[in-house]
């Protein structure tokens, strides 16, 4: 049985943290995090970790020590510094802390979980060129995170969430959202891609979309279900 799930005597860490700020660090310390930057941690011992790349696996707590055990069998340990309510203090072997916070009504269920492998699967390089129907279905997944996001948001009553961080082809506002030109893309947006054709067929389907399709935009003053019923249209358009 996974410490994680389990250690009733430690801090209940799971729910999804996100990164804040690090502070101590060393002269010249090379880092990864942004304000993109996730630890999902799941109960049942699955975590999600993005920081500048996604990864996925099982967790463990024990001895003021999270050992995230990935996919590929690489093992990561980070000290619990400290812990309670929804901050979060990481060290890791470098001694510097990195500092997170937590957000409420974050879903068990990984299908609605926008944090789960599931709903990241666009994060995932490829190893070979993908065809055109295997950029669609990476495309659609990117519209499902965003969609569970919003209804993360709507149904925890939170009054504002960042759109900016999460690296995307589309620059999203108060009121809808516009395709990004490929050369102001997010270089972490193309790293997901087997290269820049496939990055650049992804962003023509998109525009494709967006000149011959219409979206239709709900009567609210809700803006999460507005943006919750657009993607959903999107996730159609690209099927």
């Amino acid at each position: 049985m996974l410490a994680g799930a389990c250690n009733r005597s430690g801090p209940d860490l799971k729910g999804c943290w996100f990164y804040t700020y690090s502070s101590d660090a060393l002269p010249g310390r090379d880092t990864l995090q942004s304000p993109a930057s996730f630890l999902n941690l799941q109960s049942g011992g699955i975590y999600t970790r993005y920081t500048g790349i996604f990864e996925y696996g099982t967790w463990d707590y024990k001895e003021k020590v999270i050992r995230l055990t990935s996919r590929q069998a690489k093992v990561t340990r980070l000290s619990v510094l400290y812990a309670a309510g929804n901050q979060l203090q990481l060290g890791g072997q470098d001694k510097t802390v990195d500092n997170y916070e937590s957000q409420p009504g974050m879903a068990e269920d990984p299908l609605r979980n926008p944090f789960s492998m599931e709903n990241n699967l666009w994060r995932i390089p490829p190893q070979i060129r993908e065809s055109q129907d295997a950029i669609n279905s990476r495309l659609i997944n990117h519209c499902r995170f965003w969609e569970k996001y919003f209804r993360w948001a709507l149904e925890s009553g939170i009054t504002s969430v960042d759109v900016r961080a999460t690296p995307s082809p589309l620059k999203i506002y108060g009121n809808g959202f516009t395709l990004k030109p490929f050369d102001k893309l997010p270089p972490e947006w193309k790293s997901f891609f087997f290269d820049s054709l496939d990055c650049q067929a992804a962003n023509d389907r998109l525009k494709t979309i967006m000149e011959q399709k219409t979206l239709s935009f709900p009567p609210t003053q809700n803006k999460y279900t507005m943006f919750i019923s657009v993607f959903q249209q999107m996730q159609h358009f690209l099927r």
